[in-house]
């Protein structure tokens, strides 16, 4: 629970930076303070017989600005689905050839056990412990990367509260995931300093898997600029399994399907979302947005449909 709250929180922060919006759809206003506020916020002059109830006729004029200010929508408030990109679904299958390759060579490794015991003695050489590695702290650097790139103007394929919900669906999908192979699978670690109940929970690595997670969402969100970033996220989650295995905590096949895993849930996510996103843009309404206001009594939740 714990580390979930941490990805809750490093997720949120990042959003803040980023700018939600581009210049023609974007304007300044408050969270929807109250409706007269907020429909003047979007630029439309309506009388005040509008808020009284009363029956009245609204001039072309107050219509035509009122429906701009339907497509505009304040930062960091709106929730709107948006059509995917095209070729979606293939881009998941394209997406999905490496890691798939990956997770299989790792259970081909995990069933000769001799070549997995002979990589092992090659690999693990801070068996003891006597150097520290950091592995617990850089499985989160691809966040850090990702909180980084909006300072330099470059901002996430997804808006706030889109990503959010994206990574935190993420990280819960791969680690329920990988929570549940490891107590089915019961493997032995290789290092004999480990011992409870965490000794028979060596397959799959959790801490490459959520490493994979985070360089993954990185690389959906922001591999469109250059792939270095993706380079990166994923150098660095490398170094997170390669670290595990040179620290006996898993066998190399543990951090291959860990990978595996923590990048294939990571793109179903994705895919889900996109899909779902198509969905309601295509058979629900063309323009679904969503927006909370408060006022002296209360709140509320605007809900905008445009057919």
């Amino acid at each position: 629970m714990s580390r979930l709250l941490l990805v809750v929180l490093l997720t949120c922060v990042l959003a803040i930076p980023a700018r939600a919006f581009d210049g023609k759809d974007s304007f300044s206003a408050t969270a929807c303070p109250d409706e007269e506020d907020s429909f003047s916020a979007l630029g439309a002059e309506l009388p005040d017989t509008i808020f009284s109830g009363e029956e009245t006729e609204l001039p072309d004029a107050a219509f035509s600005s009122a429906e701009i200010g339907l497509s505009a929508r304040p930062a960091g408030y709106w929730y709107r689905f948006e059509a995917p990109e095209p070729g979606y679904g293939t881009r998941f299958l394209k997406g999905n050839i490496a890691p798939l390759a990956v997770g299989l060579t790792g259970l081909a490794v995990m069933a000769a056990d001799s070549l997995k015991w002979h990589i092992q003695k090659r690999l693990s050489w801070n068996d003891d412990w006597h150097a520290e590695l950091w592995d617990d702290e850089l499985r989160y650097a691809p966040v850090a990367i990702g909180l980084v790139l909006p300072l330099f103007g470059l901002n996430p394929r997804h808006k706030p509260l889109h990503l959010i919900p994206l990574v935190t669906a993420s990280y819960c999908f791969a680690d329920l995931c990988n929570y549940r192979l490891k107590v089915a699978c019961g493997v032995e670690r290789p290092n004999p300093r480990i011992q409870g109940e965490s000794k028979y929970r060596s397959f799959p690595s959790q801490h490459a898997s959520m490493a994979f997670v985070f360089a993954t969402a990185l690389h959906r969100e922001y591999g469109q600029y250059s792939p270095w970033i993706s380079v990166g996220g994923y150098a660095v989650a490398g170094y997170v399994a390669y670290c595990r295995v040179a620290q006996s905590y898993h066998w190399l096949s543990d951090v291959l399907v860990g990978a595996a895993m923590g990048t294939i849930c990571t793109n179903m996510v994705y895919l889900a979302y996109d899909g779902l996103s198509d969905w309601i843009t295509s058979s629900v309404g063309h323009d679904v947005s969503l927006c909370p206001f408060a006022t002296s009594g209360g709140g509320g939740l605007y809900l905008s449909c445009a057919f």
